[in-house]
């Protein structure tokens, strides 16, 4: 029992050091955390770079794609003037994490698939209780003073960090039933035709579960299936964001514990604005 206990030791010990892969070139796939990263031309959109994930330094070869929590874009998009477009990198207390896919040749790794994000654990539930029409932010769980949410497309129109919201073509800011949802954006005291009032506020109460009625029987005051609803205070909400700094969380994805159901057996192209 002791000598094989021995053989085992040693074996354990001969795979722990080993430092290189046994055959080459070799798959590799990594999660972890940021440490730096680089665009080597920032002026040729099909440049290519480096990224240090958990110290390991990673080569991403020309015409390299980088998927984002909503949209993809060539890794040079990452950068403005060399300056790497990741809000609040190194600020302490935020974390940018990166999956990364690809071959190891000799010692050099080479990514093939690499998928960034902030916090990727961090998910925020709880009530809407504040909404800014004003700048299109909300608050949940907190009062006025709190932190603010803004949710880009689907409210007034964000552009500090247009890599960083949400997903502009396919609804990410939705009810649980995958309908798109919205913060109105008055102006002059108006409604707002895109996120009507009367989508969410019938008979003079605001219900959580919504029926459309068809066609054919929806008069113009009736709730509208062909435009977005919008959020409430009262709505439980649960979110994904990226913390952009100033106290605000730049929402690329919301889903709302409300049940919005179009009519039976009809059909209809989106009910998305135009950009």
């Amino acid at each position: 029992m002791k000598i094989l206990a021995s053989f085992l030791l040693l074996l354990v010990f001969a795979y722990a050091t080993q430092d290189a892969p046994p055959y080459d070139p070799s798959q590799f796939s990594n999660i972890g955390t940021i440490n730096d990263l680089t665009v080597t031309d920032p002026s040729d959109i099909f440049s290519g770079g480096t990224i240090t994930v958990d110290s390991i330094p990673m080569i991403i070869p020309k015409n390299s794609y980088v998927t984002l929590p909503s949209i993809s874009v060539m890794w040079s998009e990452l950068f403005i003037g060399g300056a790497p477009q990741l809000p609040q990198f190194g600020a302490p207390g935020v974390s940018w994490e990166a999956t990364v896919y690809g071959n190891r040749i000799g010692s050099n790794y080479i990514v093939a698939l690499v998928y960034i994000t902030q916090s990727s654990v961090r998910i925020i539930q709880g009530f809407i209780n504040a909404i800014d029409l004003g700048t299109g932010e909300f608050w949940v769980a907190g009062t006025s003073g709190s932190p603010g949410i803004t949710i880009g497309r689907y409210g007034l129109e964000y552009f500090d960090h247009p890599l960083w919201t949400v997903d502009a073509e396919s609804p990410s800011v939705t009810a649980a039933t995958g309908f798109p949802l919205c913060i109105p954006r008055y102006a002059n005291g108006t409604d707002d035709p895109l996120c009507p009032l009367k989508n969410r506020i019938i008979n003079g109460g605001v219900p959580t579960f919504i029926q459309f009625k068809t066609a054919a029987t929806r008069s113009t005051t009736d709730p509208d299936p062909n435009v977005m609803a919008p959020l409430m205070v009262g709505d439980y909400v649960t979110i994904n964001g990226i913390e952009v700094g100033g106290g605000l969380l730049a929402v690329y994805s919301l889903v709302a514990n409300l049940g919005i159901y179009t009519a039976p057996r009809e059909t209809r192209e989106s009910n998305l604005p135009s950009l």
